[in-house]
């Protein structure tokens, strides 16, 4: 199937086998998908400013089996619906920071969204790191690794996998000082502050799995269908959890085998908040 899409102020036709591979330009990128079926293999960025649109979820449908992979800062995904084939990522947003996330379908992929902190971003900066804040990233290139001030705003995901992962790859499980949110203690690296607001999980697996070295994650109104494998999964090294109005509700399946749906690492308990949510003190494991 072919497609008509519009690119920055051209139009391309896309069909089942195409990628998308944005180059850097001046001002902000954006790729609008009109109404209906769109079908290609992948769509990715390594820089800023990128924006995706569509129409609206179920109106936009993307079709795209390597699913979207964006690396820059302050990019933008809205207004659409992306399915993929029961592998691999729908979202991929590796080094990011202020990524919005809005009115969006994700199904069936074996990770719904994948917030990845890598080693990429650090090589990008000639392996070195500074404090403070980067307003010019394609011209001051010494800012490293970081994924910061990200949000979802009703997000739904289905799938046979996980939803929403967030990865910091730069941390090691065995790391003993946890503060630090790489194991070489570099200033200019972290990963923090993912704010979900409202949307709805439910796959097969983990809806939320929060990884080692990863801080501040908020969810406002969000409702998940727990699977026996666990609504909300915190890792060893995760610190900071706010939960406000939220819903864990189990499946059959971890109703029946009795599966905790909110798992918490001991040495993280007291920097998790539950207001106005009604998660069930048996359903909650401190490990």
């Amino acid at each position: 199937m072919r497609s008509i899409v519009a690119i920055y102020c051209f139009i391309a036709l896309i069909d089942a086998n195409a990628s998308i591979c944005l180059k850097p330009i001046k001002q902000r990128q954006v790729i609008s998908f009109g109404p209906g079926v769109h079908e290609l293999r992948n769509l990715c960025s390594m820089y800023r400013n990128v924006v995706i649109e569509g129409k609206g979820p179920g109106v936009t449908i993307l079709r795209i089996r390597d699913g979207i992979h964006l690396s820059g800062a302050n990019p933008v995904i809205r207004n659409m619906t992306i399915v993929g084939n029961g592998k691999g990522v729908g979202l991929h947003l590796e080094n990011t920071w202020s990524a919005l996330v809005e009115n969006v379908r994700i199904q069936n992929y074996a990770t719904g969204i994948l917030f990845e902190l890598t080693e990429r971003g650090r090589n990008v900066a000639n392996n070195k790191t500074k404090r403070g804040w980067p307003y010019d990233t394609d011209t001051k290139k010494y800012w490293g690794s970081r994924i910061t001030l990200s949000n979802l705003r009703n997000v739904s995901i289905h799938g046979p996998g996980n939803g929403i992962v967030l990865k910091n790859r730069l941390k090691k499980t065995d790391a003993r000082n946890y503060w630090w949110p790489t194991n070489d203690k570099r200033h200019g690296e972290f990963m923090n502050t993912l704010t979900i607001w409202g949307g709805h999980i439910a796959v097969r697996k983990i809806g939320l799995l929060i990884g080692d070295g990863v801080y501040q994650t908020k969810l406002f109104g969000t409702y998940i269908d727990a699977s026996e494998y666990g609504g909300i999964v915190m890792q060893y090294g995760a610190r900071g959890l706010f939960l406000f109005g939220v819903s864990l509700d189990p499946n059959a399946t971890a109703k029946r085998k009795r599966a905790k749906i909110l798992v918490v690492p001991r040495r993280s308990v007291s920097s998790v908040r539950i207001i106005g949510s009604d998660i069930k003190r048996h359903l909650i494991t401190i490990r």
